[in-house]
């Protein structure tokens, strides 16, 4: 009895990894318009300013209210927006499937690529302007288009990309720093976060071109300083820049505040 209650436990053990393994096989996926994963939502503006394509970080799980937050913020604004889920439809459906920062890289790129294609057939108003914005790990949506790379270059009509986007970015960008800044950029960081002391270290801000970099440093805030899920502080130990995230509600809304200052700035 004892033998089969043993054998059965070391089944459900087997099937238990089988099906947890099978949820994180990565599942081929190509971008031709907006559908279940990548969505896009329309400001009510009769005369839309443009259209901002949102990455948020993490390495696991779908793109949630966070990323449609910001959405329903460009909307209001004035601004279509497209909001970019870089995991569950290549096979990470669980919470414990995580992406290499390669693959994340890589997928984060090869969505917004795709993107800024369709945007580029499109007869839209909305898609003359575009405006690219990454949140942590989503930084890696946004330097391949704004800094000068192999992947700009073979971009059609690379001019409708109006201004890149970066909040908090991570650390894995200042460890390994984009190429030379080629298009308006705004950085936003925070001085609580210890990301931003490996971005000031990398040297990579002061030796980008100043005419088209603006860094907005907000006071006192941590990583992730724009989440509302965020309502206690958690800390993150791994890497070499470990850092903390906590919502702060003033930083949250003075961010917003310096991102439409700036899109006016640029005649968007």
């Amino acid at each position: 009895m004892r033998s089969n209650i043993k054998f059965l436990f070391g089944f459900l053990l087997v099937l238990i990894g089988r099906m947890a393994n099978a949820e994180c096989d990565r599942i081929p996926y190509e971008f031709h318009s907006p559908d279940e994963f990548i969505k896009h939502t329309q400001t009510l503006d009769p005369n839309p300013r443009g259209t901002v394509i949102i990455s948020h970080g993490g390495t696991s799980g779908r793109a949630g209210p966070l990323s449609q937050g910001w959405a329903s913020f460009f909307n209001a604004n004035g601004f279509d927006a497209i909001v970019l889920n870089h995991y569950p439809q290549r096979g990470l459906i669980s919470r414990s499937c995580k992406a290499s920062l390669a693959e994340a890289a890589n997928w984060r790129r090869d969505d917004t690529f795709a993107v800024l294609q369709w945007l580029n057939k499109s007869n839209s108003k909305a898609a003359e302007n575009i405006v690219i914005a990454g949140f942590s790990a989503g930084a890696a949506a946004v330097f391949p288009f704004v800094t000068d790379t192999t992947t700009r270059a073979n971009l059609p009509s690379v001019e409708k990309i109006r201004a890149g986007v970066v909040f908090y970015p991570w650390a894995n960008g200042c460890m390994n720093p984009p190429s030379r800044l080629v298009a308006n950029t705004i950085f936003i960081a925070a001085t609580g976060d210890n990301v931003y002391r490996c971005w000031k270290s990398s040297l990579w801000l002061e030796t980008s071109l100043k005419e088209k970099m603006t860094i907005s440093v907000i006071q006192g805030a941590l990583h992730a300083f724009d989440n509302p899920s965020m309502k206690e502080r958690t800390c993150s130990t791994e890497g070499k820049y470990p850092y903390c995230m906590e919502y702060d509600r003033q930083a949250h809304q003075q961010s917003e505040k310096v991102l439409i200052e700036y899109l006016n700035g640029l005649g968007l």
